[in-house]
């Protein structure tokens, strides 16, 4: 990884799941310890990007990461996919805890199902699946986040027409924003854990 760090051009950001072994290892700790430095010295970020069934896996572990380091180049990567199919409830608090180390955010359709990816959930366009996405996007606004967002759209996982899939979903994510504008109130999170 350092390698790749030293030598990867035009890249202003990097999302990082850490995949050795159950929770965060010795080893994860070492090679953000080395990272960091380089990332400094080439202008690159690290969002550390929780990923269900990996190491690191949920976004209090991240930022876990983010708070022991307190490194300006190093963040998180928040996925309303990961952090739903976890079950880490409370995204509220989750956001608001996470905003000043937030880099980017990625959003998901997505349902708890056995036919998902890892057996755990389904990924799917931003207008199916379970999860409320207009409220996560409502909670970010109010946490004052006003970076990225991107889909997660991984063809394998989701299956189907890829640019229809994608089509589908930007129609989803701009009447999003614009139910936001118009009805802020609505994206509320009210009685959620």
């Amino acid at each position: 990884m350092h390698r790749l760090v030293e030598s990867i051009e035009g890249c202003s950001t990097i999302e990082l799941a850490l995949r050795s072994g159950e929770g965060i290892q010795d080893g994860d700790l070492h090679m953000l310890e080395a990272l960091l430095p380089v990332c400094e010295r080439r202008g690159i970020n690290i969002a550390l990007y929780p990923h269900v069934k990996y190491g690191m896996q949920t976004t209090t572990e991240a930022l876990s990461l983010c708070r022991r380091f307190s490194h300006p180049r190093l963040g998180i990567a928040f996925n309303g996919y990961h952090w739903y199919a976890m079950r880490e409830g409370h995204l509220a608090r989750r956001l608001t805890d996470a905003a000043p180390f937030l880099k980017l955010v990625n959003i998901a359709g997505c349902r708890f199902s056995p036919l998902g990816w890892g057996s755990v959930a389904t990924i799917e366009p931003l207008d199916e699946g379970e999860m409320d996405n207009f409220v996560l996007l409502g909670q970010l606004q109010r946490t004052g986040y006003a970076g990225p967002i991107g889909f997660l759209g991984w063809s394998e996982g989701m299956g189907g027409d890829v640019y229809g899939n994608l089509d589908r979903s930007v129609t989803a994510f701009r009447s999003m924003e614009q139910r936001l504008v118009d009805h802020p109130s609505w994206a509320l999170i009210t009685n959620a854990p």
